[in-house]
């Protein structure tokens, strides 16, 4: 079971209670729309733990390299947004979310720095590609510690784990949007 919930940020005014941790990292977010955003990602998930029958929210802790977690659960989490949109993934195996506004143009010298050498040459969308770098960078909380182009997407061992679409907002914008866990097949999906 994979649950992915993505929707419009829309102003939030009662924050979901997971706990003081999530108060003191929101309390950190001082730029109005990123908190906004966030605030928006986190009732997502409380909304999505509804539809899994949790009436009562897990208690949210964060690793030291900011990933955060449940306490006390055995579901997994990871939460994204940009522009308009946000969207996070539930499962019941470590995974990884991530969307992203697409833009009309990209500079060769991007693609360069952020694709491996294998995924230029298939002639890859990079705004998905991209997604599924961040994707994988959240399964395990390290981020994007290395250079982008040296996470290759392509490596067999991702194979059958990415979901990856299109997905648009209100006004018609584009997102490129991805999710990756090991139970993909299971994936339903639930658009706010």
């Amino acid at each position: 079971m994979s649950l992915l919930l993505y929707g419009e940020i829309r102003p939030i005014e009662a924050v979901p209670d997971f706990g003081p941790a999530l108060c003191e990292h929101l309390r950190a977010k001082t730029n109005p729309t990123v908190h906004a955003a966030s605030i928006a990602a986190w009732s997502l998930l409380a909304g999505g733990l509804r539809i899994l029958g949790l009436e009562e929210l897990p208690e949210v802790h964060f690793e030291p390299n900011g990933k955060p977690y449940f306490v006390n659960s055995s579901l997994y989490f990871s939460l994204s947004h940009s522009g308009k949109l946000a969207v996070v993934l539930i499962s019941e195996e470590p995974c990884g979310v991530d969307i992203e506004l697409v833009r009309p143009e990209v500079a060769e010298r991007l693609r360069e720095r952020c694709l491996s050498d294998g995924e230029r040459a298939r002639g890859c969308d990079f705004f998905e590609i991209w997604t599924e770098k961040e994707c994988i960078a959240k399964l395990d909380g390290s981020g994007m510690r290395s250079h982008p182009s040296e996470i290759d997407t392509l490596d067999p061992r991702w194979n059958g784990h990415f979901f990856t679409t299109r997905v648009r907002d209100s006004a018609g914008q584009a997102y490129a949007l991805s999710a990756l866990c090991g139970e993909i097949e299971n994936l339903s999906i639930i658009k706010k």
